[in-house]
């Protein structure tokens, strides 16, 4: 079964390929959101002309927060009550980095 995707305006800020070992290829991309990483994918298969698809997806960051600044919630409990203020976003700081640019 097909499904269509609405198309609507995205940016791509970037494209780029990280590694490949036949037949699979490794990239990132740095997008706006509502972007179809998957139809990325897709299209650049069609591109070559030996399809493509997704296997795995792993976001490293939306919006200002990455993933490298997160923290398990096991670890969390175990800190110092001291050392809260500095791993934790306040609310304000919060609405603040949600707030459009």
């Amino acid at each position: 079964k097909t499904v269509e995707r609405e198309a609507k305006p995205v940016h791509i800020y970037s494209y780029e390929f990280s590694q490949y070992t036949e037949p699979v290829g490794h990239f990132r991309v740095h997008c706006t959101k509502g972007t179809y990483v998957r139809s990325l994918a897709h299209d650049l298969g069609q591109s070559l002309g030996c399809g493509a698809h997704l296997r795995t997806l792993h976001r490293t960051a939306s919006g200002k927060f990455e993933v490298k600044d997160a923290i398990q919630l096991e670890e969390l409990v175990k800190l110092p009550e001291t050392e809260l203020p500095r791993r934790l976003v306040s609310l304000l700081e919060l609405v603040q980095l949600l707030q459009p640019e």
